[in-house]
This record gives structure tokens, C-alpha cells and sequence, in this order.
């Protein structure tokens, strides 16, 4: 099988983690990229699609669902969470990408008692795409007792598997005996006449560059940008740096919101892809008619700070480590 793309969270970076074994077990003959980003949902994978890192029949294995619980918790809507991963979805059907779905889940969450509301909507949006996941709260469980080993002990901490327990062997074993259960998803009725755009800044860029990452970017330490676009506002993908500032997005002449670029557990001076939601619900889903405008100027108050962000007061002599890559919208 070519073209095996991985699209998650942290669990899917970590050097000696599922991935790097599940690449190992590939062979050198398989096409095989990681596009993991940490802290990172639907969004994200939406973004790489769309910026053609994930290639017209490829095979997916989707690994969000820990972050979007994560998410969800810190005050993200379970709507918002649930439209995003129909557009993934609906993006993979119309490019004939087949997905194959691992819902990992955090420690707590094996501790408890009942999913959560985004739980229960997300194994239901599974049988509506037509997709068979690979549940990893039942391998938890059954490796757990058949090793006679406490759950706690699978875990590096509350977020990350151990991977030094054997787990993630069994794991991959499986992954690569499910392969051929990944598909194409069932069309989303509702979307079947939306589309999705990235809008782009006029302005000054510079190249962003790391090593899992490399865009055009936005500086927002000068004049305000412009952004001409149409559509209801979903996110915008930014680079986020320990040593940031904030950004306020207006639409139309009317602010949208004011929002934190500092982000969380990052080393000094480290940056990292990250996006941010613009909306909860239905009726609060901005409908821009013509534009959108950036400005990087040091807010008033505190700005919005989302989950996996931070906030403290940027000095203004300092350089900036932030920048605005794009919007997204739907129309």
C-alpha cells in the first residue's frame, strides 16, 4: 500500500511512539508521512489537505479524537468539534482519500465512568461516513488484564501513551492488520453543496520553515492585513510562538475577536502551526461579506486564549515570534 499519510496529535509525534513503529513495519517501499502536529484536531488535517500535502487517493489514518476530548473539556463546542470533522470527511470523499480512524483517549477518560457528549457524537458520526475504527479505550482494557497490569501504568501522563509497556507493539500489530479496512467516507449530505477556501493575507510575507512544517507567513508586527474573502468564518491557521502577541480579526468593519498567540509548553523562542476556532454555535458563525482585517497591535484587555494557548502581557520591545498564515472559510 502507498502514500500512508498519519494526521493526530502529539501521540503520533513522539519519537519512539506508535508511528515511528508503524513506519518501521512499512518498509522503505511504502510512501509514508507524518503530518502530525501536537495539540491539533480536524482542522489541522483539513489545512494539509488543502494545501495538497496529503495526496488525491491516499490512505489516512486519523488520530484526533484524544485532542478534540481535550478540546471539548476546555470549553470548545461539541457542534464546532463535529462540523470540523464532517468537512475532514467530506474533504477525503471528494479526493478519494480512504480513513481509517484511531480514537485514542486520555487517562482520565479510561478511569471514568461515561464518554463524554463528544464521544458519544463522534462514534456515531463514524457509522455515518461508512468507517470501522480502531478503539483504543477496548485495547486498553483487554492488554491491561491480559498482562495483569494496572491501566495507569500504559500512560506517560494523562495524555500520552507509556512506550515502554509493550501496548504500542500490539497497537501497531493491529493497525497493520485493519489497513484494508480503511475507506472512503460516506458522502455528508449537508455539505454537498459548500466548499471550503483558504484566504491569504495581502501583504508583506516571509517563509516559515521548521522541521515538520514549511508555509508563507504573515508578520504581524506592522501595518494591519487585509484578507479579501467571502464565507462564514471557521478558523484561522497561525504560527504561534512562546514569544508572541495577539491578533484582533474584524470582518466587514465589525470585530470578530481578539485572540492569543502565546502558546502553551512551548521552550523559549519555539513556534509551532497551531489554528483558532471563531465559533461555537450555528448562530454565532460569522458570515463575512467581503473582508477580513489583521491587527497585531497590543490589546487592551485580555485577549481570548483558547485551549493549548497561554497569555501574558508581550513587551513591545521585543521581537514578535507570531505570524498569520490564513483563514478558513465555508461558503
Amino acid at each position: 500500500m502507498h502514500n500512508l499519510v498519519v494526521v493526530g496529535g502529539s501521540n503520533s509525534l513522539m519519537g519512539k511512539g506508535w508511528s515511528t513503529r508503524f513506519r518501521e513495519s512499512c518498509g522503505s517501499s511504502t510512501g509514508f508521512r507524518n503530518l502530525s502536529i501536537g495539540a491539533a484536531t480536524s482542522l489541522m488535517g483539513i489545512y494539509r489537505m488543502m494545501r495538497n500535502e496529503i495526496p488525491d487517493g491516499a490512505t489516512v489514518l486519523w488520530e484526533y479524537a484524544l485532542n478534540e476530548s481535550n478540546h471539548f473539556k476546555a470549553g470548545q463546542s461539541c457542534e464546532s468539534l463535529i462540523h470540523h470533522l464532517d468537512w475532514f470527511m467530506e474533504t477525503a470523499r471528494r479526493r478519494n482519500i480512504r480513513v481509517l480512524p484511531l480514537q485514542f483517549w486520555n487517562r482520565p477518560e479510561v478511569l471514568g465512568d461515561a464518554p463524554n457528549d463528544y464521544r458519544v457524537a463522534l462514534r456515531e458520526r463514524f457509522a455515518a461516513y461508512g468507517l470501522r475504527q480502531i478503539d483504543t479505550h477496548e485495547l486498553l482494557l483487554r492488554f491491561a488484564s491480559e498482562q495483569q497490569m494496572s491501566l495507569e501504568k500504559l500512560y506517560l501522563d494523562d495524555m500520552h501513551y507509556a512506550i515502554d509497556t509493550g501496548f504500542l507493539d500490539d497497537l501497531v500489530r493491529i493497525v497493520t492488520e485493519r489497513l484494508d479496512d480503511a475507506a472512503v467516507p460516506c458522502a455528508v449530505e449537508r455539505l454537498q453543496d459548500a466548499a471550503l477556501e483558504l484566504c491569504v493575507p495581502d501583504g508583506a510575507m516571509e517563509r516559515f520553515e521548521n522541521s515538520v512544517f514549511q508555509a508563507d507567513s504573515y508578520p504581524l508586527d506592522g501595518d494591519e492585513l487585509s484578507i479579501a474573502a467571502q464565507g462564514a468564518l471557521l478558523a484561522s491557521f497561525v504560527i504561534a510562538g512562546n514569544e508572541a502577541g495577539a491578533v484582533t480579526i474584524s470582518a466587514d468593519g465589525y470585530p470578530i475577536g481578539t485572540y492569543s498567540l502565546q502558546a502553551a509548553g512551548l521552550k523559549p523562542e519555539g513556534r509551532i502551526l497551531k489554528h483558532i476556532v471563531h465559533w461555537k454555535a450555528a448562530d454565532d458563525l460569522r458570515k463575512v461579506r467581503s473582508g477580513l482585517v489583521l491587527a497585531g497591535a497590543q490589546p487592551h484587555s485580555r485577549p481570548i486564549v483558547q485551549n493549548m494557548y497561554k497569555w501574558n502581557v508581550h513587551c513591545a520591545e521585543e521581537p514578535r515570534r507570531d505570524a498569520y498564515l490564513c483563514a478558513l472559510l465555508e461558503h
